[in-house]
Order: C-alpha cells, then sequence, then structure tokens
C-alpha cells in the first residue's frame, strides 16, 4: 500500500471506532434512563401493594399519556374514558422500545404491523370486547 492508502484505512478504521463508541455512549444514555423508569414503576406497584389501593383505568390512562409524551411524543392515544376503548398509534421511537425490551409477544405481532391502530383498554373487564375487536 502506498502511504496515502495506508493513511486513508488508518483514518476510516479511526472513523469506525469513534462512531462505535458514538453509538455506545447513546445507548447507556438510553438504557439508564429506562432503568430510572423501571426503578419507579416498581416502587409505585409497591406502594399500591403495600396501601391495598390499585390503580383505576384513568390513572393508567394518565401514566401512559405521560409516558408517552416523555418518551415516544408522536404516538398517539385515543381513548374514550366513558367506553373504556381506545387505539395506540405507536410511532417508531415506541415500535422500537416494545421490540427491543420484548414487552410481550402478544402486542409485539400488533405493533408496527398495525399502522391503523391497536385496540386498547385500560379496564379489565372490557379486554373480551377487545379480544372479539381484533380477532
Amino acid at each position: 500500500m502506498t502511504p496515502e492508502e495506508e493513511e486513508r484505512v488508518i483514518e476510516q478504521k479511526a472513523m469506525a471506532i469513534i462512531e462505535r463508541s458514538d453509538a455506545l455512549e447513546r445507548l447507556e444514555k438510553e438504557a439508564a434512563q429506562f432503568i430510572g423508569t423501571d426503578q419507579y414503576f416498581d416502587e409505585e406497584v409497591q406502594m399500591i401493594r403495600k396501601s391495598r389501593r390499585y390503580i383505576t383505568a384513568e390513572q393508567m390512562k394518565r401514566f401512559i399519556e405521560d409516558f408517552i409524551k416523555n418518551n415516544s411524543p408522536r404516538t398517539r392515544l385515543e381513548y374514550e374514558s366513558d367506553t373504556n376503548l381506545g387505539k395506540l398509534y405507536p410511532d417508531d421511537k415506541l415500535n422500537s422500545l416494545l421490540t427491543r425490551y420484548s414487552v410481550g409477544s402478544e402486542i409485539a405481532k400488533y405493533v408496527g404491523a398495525n399502522r391503523q391502530g391497536v385496540h386498547i383498554t385500560l379496564n379489565p373487564r372490557q379486554l373480551l370486547i377487545i379480544q372479539k375487536l381484533i380477532s
């Protein structure tokens, strides 16, 4: 190799190392963000168990809306509190999060493939209705 070719190869390898380092740094920052979210959620669940106060559908809706606003702002949630039925239109970031963290194989098969929204309910009594809608 000529000295110019050697220098070009060295520069390419240096750029690849820098890009990989930047990617790892971004991944570490994202992981730290979700570790904090997991810890917050775990603490909330423990507090609810201890006090025997269970989350209402409206509280769950607010929790999800807050999560979407802070972590996946292009995601859209359309939800009717009076019927406890709605649709979630996940953006690419939420799709990626759900896939990356394997949040239930059932969710993963609807998310990403369904740009028409995913039917949801926050009321466990409505689950049978939702299952019939998506069947």
